[in-house]
């Protein structure tokens, strides 16, 4: 009897030893699966970041396609997060602005190498890296291959309490024509207020390239007017203007 209880004992002293974990094994486990938890996982493919954006179809181009809005919640075409990650990848400079932003779809233009998507990218004033930035949401046109691969970016506009743009084109053959504005002082209270003024025309290559000319810059006035949607934009006189002085 003696001897078939002390192999029974000894067997559960090493299982018990084997399974139990060191303070450090538990807590390496925790942090594995909390990493785990807060790992974004791309469980999107190409195909269903397009079809995040209607098709546009007009002929002619308008700022309509850089509207994102819906009628129904979510009430905007929010771009998922590990989607974003994988596809609109930051350069630098945007690295160093902010810790992340925010994006919503557009419309989009195929052709029949490329998807051109426009998008719309939001920087919140508490995503802001460094104490010279401000809020403002952009709009940027990004060509795609048919296969997902990126190939060029622009941003056509930009909004904020200094910036305004407005784009218009036609879709045969492809020509946008940009307006940027942004004010000159930004400590003045007067108005009209002095901005600075780029026209730029952007055209899209058959490879996808962002071809892009600008036909003049100059210096206006112009006042903050409440547009069609409720947005304040810059309004000025396109007929008076001042050259720029290097």
């Amino acid at each position: 009897m003696k001897k078939t209880i002390i192999p029974l004992l000894f067997a559960g002293i090493v299982c018990t030893c084997t399974n139990r974990q060191t303070p450090s094994q538990s807590n390496s486990t925790e942090q594995q699966e909390q990493q785990q938890e807060n790992a974004v996982v791309p469980s999107a493919t190409f195909d269903s970041l397009i079809n995040i954006f209607p098709k546009w179809t007009a002929d002619t181009i308008t700022n309509e396609v850089l509207s994102c809005r819906l009628e129904q919640f979510p009430y905007s075409r929010t771009i998922p997060k590990g989607m974003a990650e994988v596809y609109f990848l930051d350069n630098d400079e945007e690295r160093h602005m902010a810790s992340h932003y925010d994006f919503y779809g557009g419309f989009r233009i195929d052709t029949a190498a490329c998807h051109i998507l426009f998008v719309r990218r939001d920087l919140d004033e508490h995503n802001i890296n460094d104490d010279g930035g401000y809020p403002y949401c952009s709009y940027e046109v990004m060509t795609f291959s048919t296969k997902g691969e990126f190939i060029d970016k622009m941003e056509v506009a930009k909004y904020g309490d200094f910036w305004s743009s407005t784009l218009c084109g036609t879709r045969q053959p492809l020509r946008l024509q940009v307006e940027k504005a942004s004010k000159t002082d930004f400590d003045g209270d007067i108005s009209p207020f002095p901005i600075y003024v780029d026209e730029i025309e952007v055209r899209i290559a058959a490879d996808g390239k962002i071809l892009t000319d600008t036909l003049r810059s100059y210096i206006s006035y112009a006042r903050d007017e409440e547009d069609a949607n409720g947005m304040f934009v810059l309004q000025w006189d396109r007929n008076s203007e001042e050259p720029v002085h290097e």
